[in-house]
């Protein structure tokens, strides 16, 4: 009788965890594998934009290379240019 009543207890008692634990809940799987599926879009999402930035700097580099190069060209012509200015100044 004791036994009995101590499965009868151990039923009950799983049974009202069953009730309270999944079905008071609004589609509980649908919305763990949601969280899931947002996890893994905002990982991704993450990874795309470091690749996005990654590469937005190679091209800032790139330009800023650019860039130096021509401010060198820009001071060479600019300097023979003075100097074809002083020549035809005073001829020899």
């Amino acid at each position: 009788m004791e036994r009995e009543t101590r499965c009868l207890f151990q039923d009950a008692h799983n049974a009202g965890f069953y009730i309270n634990g999944y079905t008071t809940k609004v589609n509980i799987l649908g919305d763990k594998l949601l969280q899931g599926l947002r996890r893994v879009a905002e990982k991704q999402r993450d990874q795309m934009d470091a690749a996005a930035l990654a590469e937005s700097s190679k091209k800032i580099a790139r330009a800023q290379r650019a860039l130096q190069m021509l401010r060198k060209m820009v001071h060479l012509i600019a300097g023979l240019q003075v100097k074809s200015g002083a020549v035809m100044a005073s001829p020899m």
